[in-house]
């Protein structure tokens, strides 16, 4: 059962896409688009925490590069799985308590950014409510901007892949942007 919950939210599946459709076909430039992706969803996370470090290890640079820290992060400080796991799978990304004081400039990520993984799971261990949806989006994004290293981007794109808040959004992601201006003159927040 509790796989099961996660699944349904890591994919998004108590979501009902037909009033979300409604709301959202109103724009007369997004119709056509919803209609040739009828109930796509925008994938969560298994786990809240990893999602926004992971989120603030990729800041700034290439997305091979983030991937390579965050395998560092993990194997380094992550939980070993048994050793002979046949499907690759050879650890589970570090929880809170692993990183609060840990020296993660060690492997390489920048010391600043470190810093603040550090500090965000410092705060996650103060109050683990602190990843999870409760309230508004404005509230949950407010809550995430008081921590170093988290900006609008970071705290919009945790907010919207791992709580699921319907109403956040990165505007000031240069792909979303970039991905916008094929259909719309001049997308707006």
């Amino acid at each position: 059962a509790a796989i099961a919950r996660r699944l349904r939210h890591l994919f998004d599946l108590d979501a009902d896409p037909e009033p979300i459709a409604a709301h959202l076909g109103r724009d007369p430039a997004l119709a056509s688009r919803l209609a040739a992706h009828t109930g796509l969803r925008i994938p969560g996370a298994w786990d809240a925490f990893e999602l926004a470090a992971r989120a603030m290890i990729g800041q700034q640079v290439s997305v091979s590069a983030a991937s390579t820290l965050s395998g560092r992060l993990a194997a380094t400080f992550g939980v070993p799985l048994t050793p002979n796991s046949d499907r690759g799978l050879r650890v589970l990304f570090p929880e809170a308590k692993a990183l609060a004081h840990a020296d993660l400039a060690t492997i390489g990520i920048p010391r600043a950014r470190a810093a603040a993984i550090s500090s965000l799971a410092a705060a996650v261990m103060r109050d683990p409510a602190l990843l999870r949806t409760s309230g508004s989006v404005e509230h949950t994004v407010a809550a995430l901007l008081t921590l170093p290293g988290i900006g609008d981007w970071t705290a919009e794109y945790i907010a919207m892949r791992a709580l699921h808040e319907p109403d956040a959004f990165p505007v000031v992601d240069l792909g979303l942007l970039r991905a916008m201006r094929r259909h719309l003159a001049k997308p707006s927040p």
